[in-house]
This record gives C-alpha cells, structure tokens and sequence, in this order.
C-alpha cells in the first residue's frame, strides 16, 4: 500500500530495513517476520497476530473495491505490545485459506465480481518478546467470532528473526456456516440430502507455517497453510504462497504466486465455466506508495481471487 499448508506474503516493514524504508515514514514497523511485507495492515494482522507486536501509533485502514462495500480496520500500539481490529478475515482471497463454499456459489460471486462474505470480526494483539542485536522474537494471540455462529474462536502464533531469516507460525479455530444449495459436482446427489439438513456448520483448525529471507532491498517469502474439512470428506487442503518483495524509499512492490489443493472446482476466468481441477494457480501483483509519515496508498490486483483491482488507504497518526 490469508488449507493444509499456505505461504504467505504482505505487510509493512521490519526492523532489519534500512533507514529509507517504511519505517522512516511510518509511525508503524512490523515484527521480525518478513511475512508482513504486503499491502495493508489488516492481512499481516490476520495472517499472525505477530506481526503487529511493535506498531507505534494509532492506525485506520480502509479497503475499497468496486461492487463491494468498503472494508475496515484498525491497529494500535506503544512499539513494544500491538493490537488490531479487523471487520472480515481472508478466507478465499489470495493471502488466505480456502473457506468452505458451494461451487455455484462460488461462481456467481466471480461473475459479479463480489467477494467472499462471512460476517467475522478478528482481534489480535502481539508482543514483543526479544530484542537483542540480531534476534527478535515477538508473540501473538488472536480471537475470530463468526455472527451467524456466535462462537469464539482462539488463536496463537510467533515470529522470529535471525540476522537475514525469519520463520513463523500461526495455529488457530476458526467455524464456518453454508447453506446447502445446489449438488455435488462428483456424485449428482443435492447437498441437503448428502447431509440430511438445509444448512450446515463445521468448525475447523487452521495451521501455517511461513519462512523468509531479506536481501538488501529485496525479500523472499513462503508460507504453508493446511486444514481438513469434513465436509469434503477430510480431504486435505494446502495452499502454498510465494511472495517477492521490493522496497525502494517510499515504494513497495510486491508478486506473489500461489498454488493451491483443495476439492474445490475451479473456473475458467474467460468463460466463466466450472471445472474439476484440485491443483489451480493464481498470481498477485500490489504496489503500495508511503505519501508521507502519516499516510499510505496501495493497488492490488487479484487480492480476492476474482482478477479484480483493489485500492488501500491508510493513515497513521501519531
């Protein structure tokens, strides 16, 4: 300017960047992970709580799309202990797990270019642990709460740099709700009948796993996320996230690669058709721009997996 396993990229800036950087414009600099390299506060947040251990200031961030209300969310912190507020999750968009949802549903949502919905509200807060020369660990915690479940959902995660390397990890619950239109895409049979009911409810555990690598102005990110859904049989899904990183002055540059196994169909993005595929790929370029110490600007492309350009706002204050 977020399943079996899944690599990460996004937000801010980390302390081994040097003094042109982010953080020279910024009251906000991120844990040690380079995972949070990326576009906006809120994905960093929601992809380990971590990551937001050494925010300094009070954050507002805003996300806008077309044909989409506009998203929110907040961050706070003294430098040392960091909180976020999150009005949504990442669940299927490129930086975050494939939640559970009906192929057709699915479809109709990349044709009207809608993101996905699944009215949760995320809170996290993270701490720094170790500060010493070249080592920094910092901690986090978070909880998820879905409206339509009405059911808290914990989560922990930490991030630790050593010198040019970081690794993290994030393990949290997280509950899912859907209602049971449409078929089986394999079997023919409808929805309802397989599960004998109009809806269903499935709580799940999320795990991810991220590594990276700073060079000069140049970053290199991975991160594996995996869960199990019994609706789809306990079949795994594992989405792998490769994220290159540039930073220059108050420019930063992002690509990312994505690879994901899930029992989803696919789409074909020219006509919109619905095909049997468990492995797709997806590509994600973002370009965020730092106008001064207090605000930030971004464009993404691809963020919510419908080949859509989104734009962030951010402003700091001190």
């Amino acid at each position: 300017m977020v399943k079996r396993f899944l690599i990460i990229l996004f937000l801010s800036t980390t302390p081994v960047f040097a003094v042109d950087d982010q953080c020279a414009y910024f009251k906000y600099c991120g844990s040690a992970s380079t995972t949070k390299k990326s576009t906006n506060t809120s994905t960093a947040a929601s992809i380990n709580p971590s990551n937001i251990a050494r925010i300094k200031g009070l954050g507002f961030e805003a996300l806008f799309q077309t044909n989409n209300p506009m998203g929110f969310s907040m961050v706070t912190g003294n430098g040392k202990v960091g909180a976020a507020l999150i009005s949504s999750s990442l669940d299927n968009s490129f930086f975050g797990v494939r939640s559970l949802e009906l192929d057709e549903m699915y479809r109709q949502r990349y044709i009207d270019g809608v993101r996905y919905k699944n009215n949760k509200l995320s809170l996290g807060a993270g701490i720094n642990v170790i500060k010493k020369n070249s080592v920094d660990l910092d901690m986090g915690i978070s909880i998820k709460r879905n409206s339509n479940i009405k059911k808290i959902n914990p989560g922990a995660g930490f991030s630790l740099r050593v010198g040019i390397f970081t690794i993290g990890s994030y393990i949290f619950k997280d509950d899912v709700k859907v209602d049971l239109l449409g078929q089986n895409p394999y079997n023919g049979i409808p929805y309802s009948i397989l599960w004998n009911a109009p809806t269903y409810q499935e709580g799940y555990l999320v795990k991810t796993f991220t590594a990276g690598v700073k060079i000069n102005n140049f970053s290199l990110d991975a991160a594996m996320v995996s869960t199990n859904y019994k609706f789809y049989y306990d079949q795994e899904t594992k989405i792998m996230i490769y994220t290159l990183t540039y930073h220059r002055e108050k420019w930063m540059f992002n690509y990312a690669f994505r690879k994901e196994h899930s029992p989803n169909l696919a789409i074909n993005s020219k006509d919109k058709i619905l095909y049997i595929s468990e492995d797709k790929t997806f590509n994600y370029f973002g370009i965020q721009y730092m106008a001064n110490k207090n605000f930030m600007f971004g464009v993404g492309y691809n963020t919510f997996l419908l080949n859509e350009i989104s734009g962030t706002f951010t402003i700091f204050l001190n």
